[in-house]
């Protein structure tokens, strides 16, 4: 039974809620054993649009979690705005605004000077060049370069709304909200475990900014804004790159056309 009540928290007791609990552990694990299955680079001879499979396996999987989680938390009793779909108010919601539309606009000038300044791109390409788990998600052709936007898009929004709405919000009817909020982050750091231990360190202080954009506003918009601005960006950036790279994945050095 839905909720009249938008602000309404769900029964914990209710089986919707264990639902929402063991689709999150198994799309977990089949997360991590298909990424230490997988070799660290892309095969030379596997196709055109590679990356593209993944891509799209990993858009279709976010989409199907986030629909069953956020289904369990409304059939529990929780209610919209209580899972994060509202706009945030007072001091809190315009603090996480703020910090959401400054990130998003300094990550589109980051982008930006990375394709204008040579030396920016040489920056770049050698902090990459020495992170392990970027070349299954580094787009290098037009197909996989919007397979990756598509892919960018949801894992801002529907990512948002498993670790952060769902998790923290669940986690908070057994635990004191900052011990949830500290779980539902070290669940959401470990599901990068394709990008190694250092990529797990490089994500974590984005994970707990957009994990506390939540928690000071109760809104989930502003860290989707933030996030997928974070994940486009990105994605731009290795596109930016993408003529840099040698076929076994490896950043080529850049050379000024000065």
């Amino acid at each position: 039974m839905f909720s009249s009540n938008p602000s309404a928290l769900p029964d914990p007791t209710h089986w919707a809620v264990f639902l929402g609990l063991a689709t999150l552990v198994v799309f977990l694990g089949r997360v991590a054993w298909r990424d230490l299955r997988r070799p660290d680079r892309v095969p030379d001879d596997a196709g055109p649009d590679p990356r593209v499979p993944l891509f799209r396996d990993t858009t279709g999987s976010l989409w199907l979690v986030c629909a069953i989680t956020a289904g369990a938390w409304l059939l529990a009793g929780g209610g919209w705005a209580s899972l994060g779909f509202m706009t945030g108010s007072g001091l809190g919601g315009a603090m996480a605004w703020t910090i959401a539309v400054l990130g998003a606009f300094f990550l589109a000038a980051q982008r930006r000077s990375v394709e204008r300044s040579p030396e920016v791109r040489e920056r770049y390409a050698a902090q990459v060049e020495a992170a392990t788990g970027y070349d299954w998600v580094w787009p290098t052709t037009p197909g996989e370069y919007r397979y990756f936007t598509a892919m960018a898009v949801t894992a801002g929004i529907t990512e948002e709304v498993i670790f952060r709405g769902f998790l923290i919000g669940v986690l908070a009817l057994w635990l004191p909200l900052w011990v949830a909020a500290g779980v539902a982050l070290l669940v959401f750091v470990g599901a990068h475990i394709y990008q190694g231990s250092s990529g797990m360190v490089r994500i974590l202080p984005v994970s707990a900014v957009l994990t506390f954009l939540f928690l000071i506003s109760g809104s989930l918009l502003p860290g989707i804004l933030l996030h997928c601005a974070v994940d486009l960006a990105g994605g731009a950036i290795l596109w930016i790159l993408r003529d840099r790279r040698e076929p076994s994945g490896a950043p080529q050095p850049i050379r000024s056309h000065s």
